[in-house]
C-alpha cells in the first residue's frame, strides 16, 4: 500500500460508491500519503514534487511468477493480479470488472489470475479450477476461463455429472481439442499444482476470495468502476509526469498568447505573466511538452466554468508537482472568459486550469487568474454539463493542441 497510498486516498475521498455486498474484504486504512519540496534551480519556479513513480517494468516483475495466467502488455502500468474460486459469486463479480478494465484500456492495464479454489465452501472449487487449467495447455484460458466465471449462474448449482458435460461442451464452443481437454483434466500434476497453491495461499494467510493486487501491492477497494477507471488512469498518468520545477520565463520573455487547437476551433488565451509569472511559465512548459494535447473540457457547469487540463480526466491528475498560488490585486473574475488555474488548496497549483462562463467573484484570491479568452469563448458557452466519472457523460471538448506565442 506505501507506494499508492496517494492514489488510494485520493479515490476514497472521490468515490460515490461502495464495495459490493457479497464481498468479504478486511478494511485497510491506508497510510497518508507524502510530498516533498523540490528545490528549485536557478531559472526555475518553486514547487512542490508530488510525482507517483512509474513502475519499471522492464522484464518480469518480481510479483509475478512464470507460471502466472497473465492477459496484457509486458510494460503495462497497471498490473492488477486478482486470486479467485470460479464458483464463488464475488470472484465473478470482479472478474467481470477486470476484464472491462483490460477492454478499455489495452495499453495500461494487464491481469493475471491465480485460481484459489475454496474446496471446503464449495462443491465444483476444484472442477472449475481443473477446467481451466487444462484450457490453459490449449493456449485457450482466457476465452474459458471469462466464459466460465461469466456463466457462473448456469452450472454452480448443477450435479457434478451434469457439471462434467457443461465444462465438456464449453470447451467445445471456445475451440478446444475435446479429446486432448477431457485427458488433460485427469492430468495428476495439473490437481496437485492447485491444491498446492492453495495449501501456499494457506500458509502466508491470505484471509479469503477475491483478492486485488495492483503492482504487487494490496489493493482493499472500492471495487467499483469509477473507482478502478480512475485508479487505471491516474497510474497510466504517472509515467508522464515531472520530477523537476518547470523553468521560469523572464516577463519579458514570456509568451503572452496562446491557442488552444479544439476539435470545434480555436480558443486563444491572452498570458498574464507578469501579474502570474509561475503560472504563465508552467502553462508554457506544459504547453510545449504536449502536456495539454489530446485533453477534453472534462468538466463543464454551465454558467460557472469549463475545465481542462487533466489528461487522465478524472479531475484528480496533476503533472508531478504543485506550486503556490499567485494573487494579484489587481485581477479579478469580473467577467467571462477569465483563465484560472484550478486548485484542490491554496499550495495545489498544478496542471489543471478552468475558463469562466460567466463573472465569478467568488474566485477571486481562491484561484490564480493568468489569463483571458480572447477568441473562441463561445464554442465553450454550447457546451452541454459534464462532470467526470458520470456513466453517460457526453463528450468531452478535445484540444488538439496548444501553441504559445512569444511577444
Amino acid at each position: 500500500m506505501r507506494a499508492y497510498a496517494w492514489l488510494i486516498m485520493l479515490i476514497l475521498l472521490a468515490a460515490c460508491a461502495q464495495a459490493p455486498a457479497t464481498a468479504s474484504m478486511p478494511s485497510v486504512a491506508p497510510p497518508q500519503a507524502t510530498s516533498s519540496l523540490v528545490t528549485a534551480a536557478p531559472g526555475t519556479i518553486a514547487c512542490t514534487s508530488v510525482r507517483q513513480p512509474a513502475p519499471t517494468l522492464q522484464g518480469t516483475p518480481p510479483y509475478l511468477r512464470p507460471d502466472d495466467h497473465s492477459e496484457g502488455l509486458a510494460d503495462a502500468p497497471v498490473v492488477l493480479v486478482m486470486y479467485g474460486d470460479y464458483q464463488d459469486p464475488s470472484s465473478a463479480a470482479m472478474n467481470a470488472l477486470l476484464a472491462r478494465l483490460r477492454q478499455a484500456y489495452p495499453e495500461a492495464v494487464r491481469r493475471v489470475f491465480r485460481p484459489l479454489p475454496l474446496i471446503n465452501q464449495y462443491d465444483k472449487a476444484l472442477l472449475a479450477a481443473q477446467a481451466a487449467e487444462a484450457a490453459a495447455r490449449q493456449g485457450a484460458f482466457w476465452p474459458f476461463h471469462d466464459r466460465l466465471l461469466a456463466e457462473q449462474a448456469q452450472w454452480r448449482n448443477l450435479s457434478e455429472a451434469d457439471f462434467h458435460a457443461y465444462r465438456q461442451g464449453l470447451a467445445r464452443q471456445v475451440g478446444l481439442d475435446v479429446a486432448r481437454f477431457a485427458q488433460d483434466l485427469d492430468a495428476p500434476d495439473l490437481q496437485v499444482a492447485l491444491l498446492a497453491a492453495r495449501e501456499e495461499a494457506q500458509r502466508i494467510g491470505l484471509p479469503g476470495v477475491p483478492l486485488l493486487y495492483l503492482n504487487g501491492e494490496f489493493y482493499p477497494g472500492p471495487w467499483d468502476w469509477n473507482s478502478l477507471s480512475t485508479l487505471v488512469r491516474l497510474q497510466a498518468l504517472s509515467a508522464r509526469q515531472f520530477s523537476q520545477c518547470p523553468p521560469r520565463l523572464s516577463n519579458l520573455t514570456a509568451p503572452r498568447f496562446a491557442a488552444l487547437h479544439t476539435e470545434a476551433g480555436d480558443i486563444v488565451l491572452q498570458l498574464y505573466p507578469d501579474q502570474a509569472p509561475m503560472a504563465v511559465s508552467s502553462f508554457v512548459f506544459l504547453a510545449r511538452q504536449g502536456w495539454y494535447n489530446e485533453n477534453t473540457f472534462f468538466e463543464v457547469r454551465p454558467g460557472l466554468w469549463a475545465r481542462t487540463g487533466d489528461p487522465s480526466e478524472t479531475g484528480l491528475g496533476h503533472p508531478g508537482y504543485t506550486f503556490v498560488r499567485e494573487i494579484a490585486p489587481d485581477l479579478t473574475f469580473d467577467r467571462p472568459g477569465r483563465v484560472g488555474l484550478y486548485n484542490d488548496g491554496p499550495p495545489n497549483n498544478g496542471s489543471q486550469f478552468f475558463i469562466t462562463l460567466t463573472a465569478a467573484p467568488q474566485f477571486n484570491a481562491r484561484y490564480t487568474l493568468f489569463g483571458q479568452v480572447i477568441k473562441g469563448l463561445d464554442l465553450l458557452k454550447t457546451l452541454p454539463p459534464r462532470t467526470p466519472g458520470e456513466p453517460d457523460a457526453p463528450p468531452g471538448l478535445r484540444i488538439r493542441s496548444v501553441d504559445v506565442t512569444d511577444p
